[in-house]
Formats: structure tokens, sequence, C-alpha cells
């Protein structure tokens, strides 16, 4: 299934050889960076294209049917739209999360029942972002009109319809594994549509709190699979600060679109008091990174790991301490790079 995706939207399109290492490069360019600078145009347009492929991207074409129904290639451009939807560096990620609460759980977990929980967490957490994305349309037509959805690349009805169908897949899945993880993917499958549709819109740091504990939630769930859930219980607690803090960056990075609409800590409480939550989240989990190896949960070599991530945390706090309305996609990427960081240091940790 993967080498017919990696076909279909890589190689398919473009007979010609020579611009398949840029078409690869475009897709996971756009799969990993969340900022402006990737737009679905620069997706879609390899940096050599024939020309005749040029005529799908005039801006009179843009969002209607007629290019989906008469522009060559549109069809496999709308599937790589499917893809970019996901945020598949993500989805990635949780699975990942699920795979190192296994391990730090139990080291003889099944091999079947891991894989399916991280192919349930990968599709769940695809079905979050797509929903997310369908709820959110008019707010990133201000801070994110290159995503799928409000370039026109896709429509939200079947951006709803394919994430209805990745959450069913999901749950699915997990209930071939046990029922507490079965009725943990069920839970925050229903958490993922409600902070769409409700939970986003109050703003506030209820909202923080909920992405967070999704994002904590598949070291749990790796827990869940082995059957042994209270060693995870402080990655998920360091998690839930770490994401906590960067969602609140988030909100003052996307402050402009958000001002209108939601009742974000920034809209609500300005920069400096959003900004001074954020290092305070921040320096707590510096404080507790240590404690997984301290305690025996993580060996030697999450050490060095977690130590350049804490780095990362440190240059964070400072731009937001310089300058919050500045400086906080500088420290949103810091966090980002460090939560990384730390997501390998638990893996080679754990081995």
């Amino acid at each position: 299934m993967l080498l017919s995706f990696l076909y279909v939207t890589c190689v398919r399109p473009y007979h010609d050889m020579r611009i398949l290492p840029a078409s690869l490069a475009a897709f996971m360019a756009v799969s990993i960076s969340s900022e402006p600078l990737i737009s679905s145009t620069m997706f879609l347009k390899p940096l050599y294209l024939p020309r005749y492929l040029d005529l799908c991207h005039r801006p009179d074409y843009k969002g209607r049917q007629a290019k989906r129904l008469y522009c060559p290639h549109a069809r496999d451009e709308i599937m790589r739209g499917y893809i970019a939807v996901l945020r598949p560096l993500n989805c990635l990620m949780a699975g990942f999360a699920v795979f190192i609460g296994a391990r730090i759980a139990a080291s003889n977990v099944s091999g079947a029942g891991l894989l399916l929980a991280v192919a349930a967490a990968f599709l769940i957490c695809g079905a979050g972002n797509t929903v997310n994305d369908y709820f959110d349309y008019d707010i990133d037509r201000v801070n994110r009109p290159y995503r799928p959805l409000p370039s026109g690349l896709i429509t939200r009805g079947g951006a709803h319809r394919y994430a209805l169908l990745l959450f069913t897949a999901g749950v699915a899945l997990s209930a071939f594994i046990n029922l507490p993880a079965m009725l943990l993917a069920l839970f925050n499958t229903a958490l993922l549509y409600l902070y769409g549709a409700a939970i986003k819109r109050e703003g506030g740091f209820t909202k923080n709190l909920t992405v967070s504990y999704l994002v904590a939630s598949p070291f749990l769930f790796g827990g869940l699979v082995a059957e042994n859930p209270r060693p995870t219980l402080l990655l998920v607690f360091i998690a839930l600060l770490i994401n906590t803090a960067r969602e609140i960056v988030k909100d003052i990075e996307d402050y402009e679109g958000d001002a209108s609409v939601l009742e974000t800590l920034p809209v609500k409480y300005g920069f400096k008091a959003s900004g001074a939550i954020a290092m305070i989240l921040l320096a707590a989990t510096i404080l507790l990174s240590p404690l997984p190896y301290t305690m025996g949960f993580a060996g030697f070599l999450y050490t060095p790991f977690i130590v350049a991530g804490d780095i990362l945390l440190l240059r964070s706090m400072k731009d937001l301490l310089r300058s919050p309305a500045e400086k906080a996609s500088s420290a949103q990427r810091h966090i980002k790079k460090a939560m990384l960081l730390a997501l390998i240091g638990f893996f080679v940790g754990s081995l």
C-alpha cells in the first residue's frame, strides 16, 4: 500500500525521472513544515514541471470544480492533498509514542498487538488533524491559507467524510487489541471531534489542556497495549506540560486569525501573561526531564537527547522573555524540536 501511495503521489504524474527527487522533497517538506514558506502550490509543483501542468495552477482555476474534472492529473493532486491534510509526521510521532509507551511498560509486547496499536494511533491522529481543519476552515483562510482545505485542493465535505472513515478504521483496529485500548481509542475519537466542533471555540486553558492530553495519550495507549500502563504515567505528565506550553505559544503565533473567532489565552490576557504561563510550564518540564532516567524508566542513552532538548527549551524561554509576540514562531519551533528529541531519547533509552 505504501508503494502504491508513493507511486500515485510522486511517480505517475511525472514520467520524466529528472523531477522525481524534487517531487519527493516537496512531499517531505509539506509533511514536516507548518510554516507559510511551504505552500500547497509548492507541494503540487516540483522544481521542474512540464508547461502544460502549469495550467492547473492558474488563480482562476483555484478551488473550482472544473479544475477537478478537466485539469491534467487533478485526481493525483487531490490524493496528495488527502495525504497532506493528515500531517503524516505528526501521525508518525503518535505511532512512535505508542511504541515507546509499550516498550517502557513491558519489554515483551506482542508484535501483532503493537503493530495494530501503532496503526490505530496513526489513523486516529490523522482523522483528528483532518476534522480539525474541517472545523477551522475560516480561521485557516487567514492563518494558514496554504493548507489543503483553504487552498481549495480538497473540499470540506470530502475532508469530513475522510475523517469519519479514518476514525472508524482506527477504533476498529484497536478492538483487536484489548478492551481498555479500544475504550481509550473511542474516548480520544469522541474528544478529537468534540474539540474541533466546540471545545476549541470556547478557548482558554481548557482548549490547550485538551490538545495536550491528546498528544500525551499515545504513551498511555502503549501502556494499555502492554497491559501495564502505570510506568507510562510520568511520560504522559511530562508530555502534557511541554505540549500545553507549545499550544499557548501557538496561540500567540495565531493571534491575528484567532482574535475575532476564539477566546484563546493571548486574546483574553495578552501576550506577556500567556508567555509567562508558557515559560512556567517549560521550566517545570526541564526540572522533571531527568526523572525517567533516575527512576529507571529509561537507560543512559536517554540523557544526551534530553540535555539537547532542554537546551532548546531554554532557548524558547529566552525568546518568550524577550518578545512573546515577535518570537512566538521561533519559540514554537524550538519546543517542537525538543519534543522530537525527547521522543527519540525515550526510544533509545527503552532499548
